[in-house]
């Protein structure tokens, strides 16, 4: 009986660990999205405005859809949220950077991706209950 109340509580804290770290990673990218939209209002032009605000709008949308299923749906976020991660890392270094330099853009692509990697990843620990 100790055995179960452990692995009981051992998943407890996984799923606690894997809702913050999607909550501190949505809280970070939505005050980063909504401060470039605010931000770059001069410095953009009006033309660009528009593919800007789409860009801005879809992450927005990403990143508390991801949240929102690490609460609800979670044996569907055990997969979604690693596959998630991978693919904004991919997507990130596959786009032309020549002003970065490599260290920054590794750095950037961990802050992207990583943390829905381990998000997921601890939830698949967490297992079925």
């Amino acid at each position: 009986m100790a055995i179960g109340a452990l692995t009981a509580s051992r998943n407890v804290w996984l799923r606690a660990a894997a809702r913050g770290t999607i909550g501190l990673w949505t809280l970070f990218w939505t005050y980063f999205l909504v401060a470039n939209l605010l931000d770059n209002q001069q410095t953009v032009p009006a033309s660009e405005q528009a593919k800007g605000y789409r860009f801005i709008f879809a992450g927005l949308i990403l990143v508390w859809s991801a949240l929102l299923l690490v609460w609800r749906k979670e044996h569907i976020v055990r997969i979604v949220l690693p596959a998630l991660g991978v693919l904004l890392v991919v997507l990130f270094l596959a786009m032309p950077a020549p002003n970065l330099p490599t260290q920054s853009r590794l750095i950037t692509a961990g802050l992207i991706g990583g943390l829905p990697i381990l998000a997921g990843l601890l939830l698949i620990f967490v297992g079925k209950q």
